[in-house]
């Protein structure tokens, strides 16, 4: 099963075939995806869907994910997970969030987990004390990476990525049994997709600067000045990355969940 990316063009068009899905583009063959072998699909800016591809795709449990065409998160389009949920997480956050002190503990934790990503981000590169404050790390990599491609281009990227991965987690919490659009969360102001992306992130940061390095030095072999990056780019980036990604989301989701239960144990009624 795979991933479908589906890049926006001029006058694109995704249609229900039976059980696949068709997408029409100008001068070009039809091609069709059937529902079996998609797992989710990504769109990058404007494409045209009909109801029925839609209201299809919740049917066959393939999500659908909207970015605009610099990588932000636009919307998202599911259907009743039927996968079995081993943990029944959704139910300890909702305990856990009922209480008076949720909140900070919540925040806490995912402060956490992100330092911890972060110094192991340090350590695996291997440059020295780098510091480990989120905004002067994130500009330390970004002037880093400006040596081989445009600040402009950079930020793109940036972005594409982030809204990539944003797009993996809230597939892969989903299919944990967590509600995301919950009341609960809504009324503290949680979103699990922002914050487990934002952790997550720190580890894509050593790969990612290496694969702007190669474009880099690509370019110059081809007597261009900066690297090339682009929304393929970026989606070669993150198929290579997936399946780590997957294995560091699971492990991050059952220290939440280990989390969860301890907090409540302690500080309950």
């Amino acid at each position: 099963m795979k991933t479908l990316y589906l890049e926006g063009k001029p006058r694109m068009r995704v249609d229900r075939d039976g059980p696949a899905l068709r997408v029409r583009v100008p001068k070009s063959a039809d091609r069709l995806f059937p529902f079996r072998r998609l797992v989710r699909v990504v769109v990058s800016g404007a494409v045209d869907w009909s109801t029925g591809a839609l209201l299809a795709c919740a049917e066959a449990n393939v999500p659908i994910t909207f970015l605009s065409r610099d990588g932000r998160l636009r919307a998202r389009v599911d259907g009743p997970h039927r996968d079995k949920v081993v943990l029944d997480i959704d139910a300890a956050l909702e305990v856990f969030l009922g209480h008076p002190w949720a909140e900070g503990r919540y925040l806490d934790w995912v402060y956490g987990q992100g330092q911890h990503a972060r110094l192991q981000l340090v350590r695996q590169a291997d440059r020295g004390l780098w510091p480990t404050e989120p905004s002067i790390l994130r500009r330390l990599l970004f002037e880093r990476a400006r040596l081989h491609a445009r600040a402009k281009e950079l930020r793109c990227f940036d972005r594409q990525v982030y809204g990539l991965l944003a797009s993996q987690v809230a597939h892969a919490l989903s299919a944990a049994g967590l509600r995301l659009d919950a009341p609960h969360l809504a009324l503290k102001g949680v979103s699990m997709v922002r914050d487990f992306t934002q952790i997550l992130c720190w580890h894509l940061e050593n790969p990612k600067l290496g694969v702007i390095k190669r474009r880099y030095q690509r370019a110059r072999r081809n007597g261009r000045a900066c690297a090339e990056l682009s929304w393929a780019v970026a989606v070669e980036f993150h198929e290579q990355y997936a399946e780590a990604i997957d294995q560091r989301f699971r492990e991050l989701l059952t220290n939440f969940h280990l989390f969860l239960l301890e907090t409540v144990y302690d500080y309950g009624n």
